[in-house]
């Protein structure tokens, strides 16, 4: 391609060899609070949540039938 620039010199902004230091990041306290809340919140959700199973599962084993009734409420009539 003709008519394209092409660099003929170059002057790095500081000479060769030279380190400048970075500066730290700002700290502060962010999301992390947050976060460790919501994963306490899942963990305590899944512990119950495996307890509940264990123990459905023991029941079942066991033959002891579930507390829950199946099918709809029965229907009292009037005396």
């Amino acid at each position: 391609m003709t008519g394209t620039p092409k660099l003929v010199s170059s002057t790095p902004a500081e000479p060769a060899g030279v380190v400048s230091p970075v500066a730290f990041p700002t700290l502060s306290d962010g999301p992390h609070l947050s976060y460790a809340l919501q994963w306490l919140a899942f963990t305590i959700c899944v512990a119950i949540g495996w307890v509940l199973a264990i123990r459905k599962s023991a029941r079942e084993r066991a033959g002891i039938p579930s507390r829950r009734r199946k099918g709809p409420p029965p229907i009292l009539e009037d005396e």
